[in-house]
């Protein structure tokens, strides 16, 4: 019994250690290569304005006819 304990004490001090140590990597500033395209800018880049999106993505792929209002209950 004092072994067990004495090993899940061990266990949790590693962890513990393991778990101070990323903390202190993940506050580092990322690095980035010269010349690299910024990511605040590149995430906010679109092709169309959002308000004239139709909401159709395979419409707008050509993939399936888009909703035109006509649309016919039945068949």
């Amino acid at each position: 019994m004092r072994v067990a304990l004495t090993g899940l004490l061990a266990v949790l001090v590693l962890i513990g250690i393991a778990s101070a140590v990323f903390n202190l990597t993940s506050k580092e500033p990322a690095v980035t290569a010269v010349g690299a395209p910024k990511p605040e800018v590149v995430a906010n880049m679109t092709d169309t304005p959002l308000a004239n999106t139709t909401n159709e993505p395979l419409a707008e792929m050509g993939i399936a006819p888009g909703a035109d209002g006509n649309a016919q209950g039945g068949y």
